[in-house]
């Protein structure tokens, strides 16, 4: 007995030898500070001009992506995800330094910071958000720029544009259903797992006075001005400049002055047009004075005044975030997400393009 208890502590004290040390490396790794060496180290063939401090100082591209995907960052993502969504960004990035190549010094491999969309968060900022989550979170996003490094999505040879939402409505729309015209690797894909989503759904009442003092009626309307350009969305530079479904907002309608409804809409519900009590507005104008969140809307009349029911978060168009989330939870790494909601597509090596 007494043997084998000797045997039994000794086995036990050198598995304690080896484990103490992995244990201790692997905390050490998940919280260590990225050091700024770390972070230039990062290297790619293109900068972004940056005001900091009152200076501008040029940073590499991938430092610059960093510092976006950080603010984007969702505790809740795991390293899959995180890489999912760094070359998105990644790729949105080469896509807008291409598009300025002609106005941009550099010839598309530099480009000012005021002329991306994706914004970038100091790294101050990153502490007061985060707090002491700060260093696992700098972390998982390093990681995620670092293992996909120069990584970005190409369709047919070219850089796609990686759209995105938060939620779809159950299923992802194509852009042929909301602009008139078919792009290959934006096409509708299942994604019910949004259902589950806190978010899918949304229903606000509004009486009639309340909606029309929100569109900056007076009592019977006239003061609101509904014309509007509906502009060009980075989905219309794919298209085909003939297509447009714009053109339908000049037409001439007679609407219901005292009449709240849904006046024209896509076979997935996404709203193009509606009455406004006698005003024709879009359902992008009317998504926004309300907070709606998306186009996908329904009104119906209540005793209380209208009930508006919202499905999805944004446009349903391109990726479900929840949805990519959800996949990578479930084992998917970032290339099958990406190939998943961007079918046709491949991954490719960012300093060709």
């Amino acid at each position: 007995m007494k043997k084998n208890n000797r045997i039994l502590a000794w086995f036990t004290m050198v598995l304690l030898a080896f484990a103490i040390p992995y244990v201790g490396t692997r905390l050490f790794v998940r919280y260590r500070d990225v050091s700024d060496a770390q972070i230039t180290a990062l290297s790619s063939s293109r900068d972004v001009c940056i005001l900091q401090n009152g200076n501008y100082r040029l940073i590499d591209c991938e430092e610059y992506i960093l510092y976006v995907l950080a603010g984007l960052y969702d505790p809740s993502w795991n390293v899959e995800m995180a890489k999912t969504m760094a070359v998105l960004t990644r790729t949105a990035i080469y896509y807008e330094m291409n598009d300025q190549a002609d106005t941009a010094n550099g010839g598309g491999k530099i480009i000012n910071e005021g002329d991306l969309k994706e914004i970038r968060i100091e790294k101050d900022e990153l502490k007061q958000k985060w707090g002491k989550e700060y260093k696992q979170n700098m972390e998982m996003v390093y990681q995620a720029v670092k293992d996909t490094m120069g990584q970005v999505i190409v369709y047919d040879g070219r850089l796609i544009i990686p759209v995105s939402h938060a939620v779809s409505i159950g299923v992802t729309v194509s852009a042929e259903e909301l602009y008139g015209t078919a792009i290959p690797y934006l096409v509708s894909v299942d994604s019910s797992q949004d259902i589950q989503s806190p978010d899918f759904s949304s229903t606000k009442i509004y009486s009639a006075l309340r909606i029309k003092k929100e569109f900056g009626m007076n009592g019977e309307g006239e003061a609101f001005d509904g014309s509007e350009n509906l502009g060009q969305t980075d989905v219309d530079v794919e298209k085909n400049e003939s297509a447009t479904t714009g053109s339908a907002q000049s037409e001439e309608q007679v609407v219901d002055a005292d009449a709240l409804t849904v006046l024209e809409a896509t076979k997935s519900g996404f709203v193009r047009k509606v009455n406004v009590f006698g005003t024709v507005v879009t359902g992008e104008t009317f998504a926004q004075t309300l907070s709606l969140g998306t186009t996908n809307f329904h009104i119906d009349q209540v005793e209380e005044g209208y009930r508006i029911i919202s499905i999805g978060k944004g446009s349903s168009l391109g990726m479900s975030l929840y949805g990519a989330g959800w996949k990578a939870d479930q084992g998917s790494t970032y290339r099958e997400i990406i190939a998943y909601y961007y079918p046709e597509t491949s991954i490719a090596d960012g300093a060709a393009y």
